[in-house]
C-alpha cells in the first residue's frame, strides 16, 4: 500500500478517556494514578496509593493520527514518528509544547520496520523497511529534522527487515541483523555507514547471524555489546573487515522483545521479554576486563513487549507489555509501572497506566522530564507520564549553557541554582520500536558548582558518541530540570545548516521600525546574504549580500505593508546553502489567511453531490492544495493538490451521513498560509444506523443488535463504538460480514456519551454513525 497518505492537521490532538475497553483498560478513568498489587500481574488491584509524589501520574489518553511504532526525540525536543504496515508510509512531527501534529513529506518508500539512530549532525539515518513481513529494503535513507526533507543514501549489502543500528565513536553507523527475503533468512554481514564518503563498508569478519532487532551499544572500550536477545553476548570490532568475539552469556536466554538500557557508562540492564515472559532481570558491567551478567532483583511482574526508559536521576521506567503466553497478548495485560533503582537494583511499583501497550507500542524521554508513551497493534493513542520526581518541588534551571562542545572537554553551565544540583547528566535523544532504544544512552558527568554555575566534565567519544543529547541537572531533591540541547562532537561533524530565528512565523512587524533579524549559521560561512520575498517565495529581491556573518542584522523595517513577507538568508560563496524564515510574517498588519465564502455556516449538502466551495486569498498563492476532515479537523484527507488557485472548487461530495464536515484550501508552497471552511453537513448516502437509536440506555454485558443498512456492493464492514462522543474510536468487531445486523455483548461501560459506528472495512471515508446513546453497569 505504499503511497497510501493521510492527511492530519497542524491542530492540537483531543484529548479523551478510554474507560474500561473490552476488558483491556482499567476502572482508572483517563489517568491512571493507582499502584497494583504485586500479586495480581495485570496490575488492577488497588493499593490506595494515588499521591503523585510518590506513584507518578499518567495524562489523559490523546487521539494521534496514526500510532507511534517508530519515535524518535529530534534535537528541537519535538517527536518524529510513524507507523505500523502500512502506516509505514505516514510520517509525522509532534510537538510537545503546543500538541500540534505536522505531516511530514514522504520518505518515497514504507520504513516500517526500519532501524535508525542519530547522526552526529541531528539527521536521522533510516535502515532498512517493510515489503511484506519478512522481507525487508535495501534502502537507507536520511531525515533533516530541520528542514523535514529526506535525502537517499546508498543501498546496503542486503535486504533489511528489523536490523539495529548504533553510532560509533567516530560518527558511522554500525548496522546489523534483519531479515532479508523470507522468514528466519538474516542478514548475516553487519555494515558500517561511513559519513565521510556516503559509503557501505561491508565487516566480512564479523558474520553472524542474529535475532531481531539486536540489543545492542557502544562500549567504553570503542567496541559494540551485542548484549541480546541471543544466548551469548558479544563484542564486535568495527575496525577493518570487523571481528566478533563471545563476552559473557545472560541468565536468561532468549530474551525476546525484551529491552536493554545503558544506564550508566558502560552498565547495561536487560529486563524480561522471553516466551512466556520473565520478571527477571540482570545487569552487566563493561568497564571491567572480563564482564559477566548478574541478576539482580526481579519486576513485580513478569512482562514482554514492554519499554524501558533511562530518566534523569538515572533510574529506568518500565511500561507496558504482556503476561500472557501468546506473542503479543492483549488478553493477560500488564497495566503497573515500574522503576528500578540503579543504587539499591529493586523495583518500585508505580501508577496504573489505563491501556495496554504491547506490541508496536514506543516510550520516549521528553524534555521535561516527562515520558511519551504511545502505540500498540491498531492503536492511535498516546499518554504522557509524570514520574513522582515532577511533584517533589522547584525544578532547578539553565540559565544558559554552550550548545556544542567536544569530547574530553569542559562544559560551562549558568544556572542559579548551583548549590542544590547533586546530578549532572546527558541523555541521548532516543530513537526507539520495538521495545529498544537504538540511540539512547545515559552519561552522569563529574561536575564541581561555582557561585554562577557548574562546570562539568565531557567523556571521550567511547562514552558520548557524536551527536545531541538532553543535558539534565537534578537537586537535592531528586527533580530534574528541563533539558537544554547539547551537541557532543568535533567540529568537522557539526551540522551544516543556516536557520533563521527571527522574524517568526506570524510576526507582525511595524513599519519604518528598526528590526534585528538573528540567525545561525556554521562557523564555515564567513559572508552571509539576504533576501526578502513578498508572495510567498515565488520570487526573491535582494536585501543585502555579503555581510559579516554575526548572527544578526538590524533591519529597518520597510513603509509599505506586507502581509506574506519571507526572508531567505543563504552562504555569500555558496548560495546552495540557506535558510528560510520559519513561516510568512507581515508588515503593519496581520499575516495573510484564506476565508471561505462558500459553505457558510449551517450549510447541508447532499452527499454524492458537487458543490462550489469558494475563498478569498492573499496575493502571491498561485498554486493551492485540497483536504478535507470528517471529524472536525482530528483527521484530514487528501481532495487534490497542486492546483491553480481560482479561488473556487466544485468537488463531488463523498456520499455518507456525516455532521461536522471541514474543508481546507492551503498555499501549495507555504502551507501556513490557509483557510478552514464552516462545518457543514452531508445528508444522504448508503449508509444509516439503525440501532441503537439516539437516547436509549443499554446495560453492560447484556446482548444487543446492531442494526444498519448499507449497498449490497460492500462486502464487509468494521463496527467500532466510542465512549466519549466520537473522541476515540474502538472496535467492535472488525471486517464481519455486511448483513445489517450484528449481536452485540455491550461492553463494560458506564458513560452516556456512547455511539457506534459502521465503516466500509475498504473504504474508510464510508461510513454512519449512531446517535448518543447510554451505557449503565448493572
Amino acid at each position: 500500500m505504499a503511497g497510501r497518505r493521510m492527511r492530519w492537521g497542524e491542530l492540537a490532538p483531543r484529548v479523551a478517556c478510554l474507560l474500561s475497553i473490552a476488558g483491556l483498560v482499567t476502572a482508572l478513568g483517563c489517568s491512571g494514578s493507582r499502584t497494583g498489587a504485586v500479586d495480581d500481574p495485570s496490575g488492577n488491584l488497588d493499593s490506595g496509593v494515588e499521591d503523585p509524589a510518590v506513584v507518578g501520574e499518567w495524562s489523559p489518553l490523546q487521539l494521534w493520527p496514526i500510532g507511534p511504532t517508530h519515535t524518535s526525540v529530534v534535537p528541537s525536543g519535538d517527536v518524529m514518528f510513524f507507523g505500523e504496515f502500512s502506516f509505514g508510509d505516514n510520517h509525522y512531527m509532534w510537538n510537545p509544547d503546543t500538541g500540534r501534529f505536522t505531516e511530514l513529506q514522504y520518505a518515497g518508500y514504507n520504513i516500517f520496520c526500519a532501524g535508525h539512530s542519530f547522526l552526529a549532525d541531528g539527521r536521522l539515518l533510516v535502515t532498512g523497511g517493510h515489503v511484506a513481513s519478512h522481507v525487508g529494503f535495501k534502502n537507507t535513507i536520511i531525515f533533516d529534522p530541520e528542514s523535514q526533507t529526506w535525502t537517499r543514501t546508498p543501498e546496503m549489502n542486503d535486504p533489511r527487515w528489523y536490523p539495529t543500528n548504533t553510532t560509533l565513536s567516530n560518527g558511522d553507523v554500525l548496522v546489523i541483523s534483519g531479515e532479508t527475503t523470507a522468514a528466519g533468512v538474516m542478514a548475516e554481514t553487519p555494515q558500517v555507514y561511513e559519513v565521510a564518503t556516503d559509503s557501505w563498508r561491508d565487516l566480512t569478519g564479523a558474520r553472524v547471524k542474529l535475532p531481531y532487532y539486536p540489543r545492542q551499544f557502544l562500549a567504553p572500550n570503542g567496541m559494540v555489546f551485542i548484549a541480546g536477545p541471543q544466548p551469548w553476548s558479544y563484542y564486535l570490532d568495527t575496525g577493518g573487515t570487523g571481528s566478533m568475539t563471545r563476552v559473557a552469556q545472560p541468565n536468561v536466554s532468549g530474551r525476546t522483545y525484551g529491552p536493554a538500557v545503558m544506564y550508566d557508562v558502560g552498565k547495561i540492564l536487560m529486563v524480561g521479554g522471553n516466551q512466556p515472559p520473565t520478571a527477571a532481570a540482570e545487569v552487566i558491567d563493561l568497564n571491567v576486563s572480563s564482564p559477566r551478567w548478574r541478576a539482580v532483583a526481579s519486576m513485580g511482574t513478569p512482562r514482554r513487549q514492554h519499554n524501558a526508559t533511562v530518566l534523569p536521576d538515572g533510574t529506568v521506567l518500565v511500561t507496558g507489555g504482556s503476561y500472557g503466553n501468546s506473542f503479543d497478548d492483549k488478553t493477560s495485560p500488564v497495566f503497573t509501572t515500574e522503576l528500578w533503582n540503579p543504587v539499591t537494583e529493586r523495583w518500585t511499583t508505580l501508577a496504573n497506566v489505563g491501556i495496554y501497550r504491547g506490541y508496536h507500542s514506543t516510550a520516549v524521554l521528553l524534555r521535561d522530564g516527562r515520558v511519551l508513551v504511545g502505540g500498540s497493534r491498531n492503536d492511535n493513542t498516546a499518554q504522557i507520564y509524570s514520574p513522582p520526581y515532577l511533584f517533589k518541588g522547584p525544578r532547578p534551571t539553565i540559565a544558559s549553557v554552550e550548545t556544542d562542545v567536544e569530547a574530553n572537554s569542559q562544559l560551562s553551565i549558568q544556572t542559579p541554582d548551583a548549590a542544590s544540583i547533586r546530578r549532572v547528566a546527558l541523555i541521548r535523544l532516543g530513537s526507539v520500536t520495538h521495545a529498544f532504544d537504538q540511540n539512547a544512552r545515559y552519561v552522569p558527568l563529574s561536575f564541581a558548582a561555582n557561585p554562577g554555575g557548574i562546570v562539568a566534565d565531557v567523556p571521550n567519544y567511547n562514552v558520548t558518541p557524536p551527536g545531541h543529547y538532553m543535558l539534565f541537572l537534578v537537586n537535592d531533591q531528586g527533580v530534574p530540570s528541563v533539558a537544554t540541547t547539547v551537541r557532543v562532537g568535533p567540529p568537522a561533524l557539526a551540522p551544516q545548516r543556516i536557520r533563521l530565528l527571527t522574524p517568526e512565523s506570524g510576526e507582525s512587524l511595524t513599519p519604518g521600525a528598526a528590526y534585528r533579524v538573528t540567525w545561525t549559521a556554521p562557523s564555515t560561512t564567513p559572508r552571509v546574504n539576504l533576501d526578502y520575498s513578498t508572495d510567498v517565495g515565488a520570487t526573491w529581491t535582494k536585501l543585502i549580500h555579503s555581510i559579516v556573518n554575526r548572527g544578526y542584522y538590524d533591519w529597518t523595517v520597510p513603509s509599505t505593508p506586507a502581509s506574506a513577507m519571507l526572508l531567505r538568508l543563504s552562504d555569500s560563496a555558496n548560495p546552495a546553502l540557506f535558510g528560510v524564515s520559519p513561516g510568512p510574517f507581515a508588515i503593519g498588519g496581520p499575516v495573510a489567511r484564506m476565508f471561505f465564502t462558500a459553505p457558510t455556516v449551517g450549510t447541508t449538502i447532499p452527499g454524492g453531490t458537487d458543490f462550489s466551495f469558494a475563498w478569498t486569498s492573499p496575493p502571491g498563492v498561485p498554486r493551492v492544495n485540497y483536504d478535507y476532515s470528517i471529524d472536525h479537523g482530528a483527521i484530514w484527507r487528501k481532495i487534490s493538490y497542486n492546483n491553480v488557485n481560482r479561488s473556487t472548487y466544485t468537488w463531488r461530495v463523498p456520499d455518507m451521513n456525516v455532521d461536522g464536515v471541514l474543508m481546507r484550501v492551503s498555499s501549495t508552497n507555504e502551507p501556513s498560509i490557509f483557510g478552514e471552511s464552516p462545518a457543514f453537513r452531508v445528508t444522504g448516502g448508503p449508509f444509516a444506523v439503525g440501532t441503537p437509536a439516539a437516547g436509549v440506555t443499554l446495560t453492560a454485558g447484556s446482548s444487543y443488535d446492531i442494526t444498519w443498512t448499507a449497498p449490497g456492493s460492500i462486502p464487509r464492514v468494521d463496527l467500532k463504538y466510542s465512549a466519549d462522543a466520537g473522541g476515540i474510536w474502538k472496535t467492535i468487531s472488525g471486517k464481519i460480514v455486511n448483513s445489517g445486523r450484528f449481536t452485540w455483548t455491550v461492553f463494560n461501560l458506564d458513560s452516556a456519551t456512547v455511539q457506534v459506528k459502521v465503516v466500509d472495512s475498504a473504504d474508510e471515508t464510508q461510513f454512519a454513525v449512531s446517535g448518543m446513546f447510554t451505557v449503565r453497569r448493572p
